[in-house]
């Protein structure tokens, strides 16, 4: 199997908690990849938690009041068997989370990522990696944030950039901040390094916040192995058809010294009953 990107969910929240319902078909060893979007339009701090059995794999904010944060989790039985997943900020009042939650089948590992965050301006950079292994899956999350609804248009890698769909956009009005929360996937044959990557953002405003995170994910390895040596763990000495006996009748005579003895009754009958003597 290749990794793929096999179903999501999202939604918004007005609140410190976000509730995201499971994705369709979760199976034991898919790969959840969550990514949670907080912003507080009061001008207050906000955090993201951690939820147990979750890592935290990046996050990123523009400063204090908004943050975009990554989260990894391997599917269990327990988590095949739950409904929804809640996911939890930390702030003082006027916020708004929003959040996409995937699966991934086929995961081995996170091949490579990137991410950033502005302040003030179009679009946002973030830095060259180069994914440790061909035939990625890479998921970018972008969030946007400006005193009326920014765009956020496409992502673009510098070098091999491949065909991006944009899975999803959420998107949230308010008196003070208006947010967009856009989620895009691609897969990338090249193990090559991406160049800088651009997320594509734009608002009339100077209140612009951006903020982006980028993962590739790679397939899990398989293949075979052939042994060159091999050592036997024990010796065997076959029995020798072509082996001859020499010994005489008479030698075998001398060496047994009370050959057994068996003598049947006789009868007179026509059926008898040999006894052993």
């Amino acid at each position: 199997m290749a990794v793929a990107l096999a179903s999501f969910q999202n939604t918004t929240s007005d609140g410190t908690s976000l509730v995201l319902t499971k994705p369709v078909s979760l199976a034991v060893g898919d790969l959840m990849v969550a990514g949670i979007f907080v912003a507080n339009q009061s001008a207050n701090t906000s955090s993201l938690d951690t939820p147990a059995g979750w890592t935290l794999q990046e996050a990123v904010e523009a400063n204090t009041q908004f943050e975009l944060g990554v989260y990894l989790k391997t599917a269990t039985a327990e988590d095949v068997a739950a409904a929804n997943f809640t996911f939890t900020s930390t702030n003082n009042g006027g916020y708004h989370m929003s959040g996409y939650l995937t699966r991934v089948t086929d995961p081995g590992i996170v091949a490579g990522e990137s991410s950033a965050a502005n302040l003030g301006t179009n679009n946002v950079t973030l830095s060259t990696f180069t994914p440790s292994r061909s035939n990625t899956l890479f998921l970018a999350f972008a969030a946007s944030v400006d005193t009326s609804i920014p765009t956020i248009s496409g992502v673009a890698l510098a070098t091999n950039n491949p065909s991006w769909t944009t899975q999803a956009t959420q998107t949230f009005n308010d008196s003070d901040f208006d947010s967009r929360f856009t989620f895009f996937s691609a897969s990338r044959s090249e193990a090559t390094a991406t160049g800088n990557i651009t997320i594509t953002t734009t608002a009339g405003a100077s209140n612009l916040r951006n903020h982006g995170i980028v993962i590739s994910l790679s397939a899990s390895a398989g293949g075979s192995v052939t042994p060159t040596t091999k050592v036997n763990i024990y010796a065997f000495n076959p029995y020798n058809p072509t082996a001859t006996l020499d010994i005489s009748i008479e030698t075998l005579n001398n060496r047994i010294s009370n050959p057994a003895i068996w003598t049947p009754d006789v009868k007179t009958a026509t059926t008898w009953t040999p006894k052993l003597k």
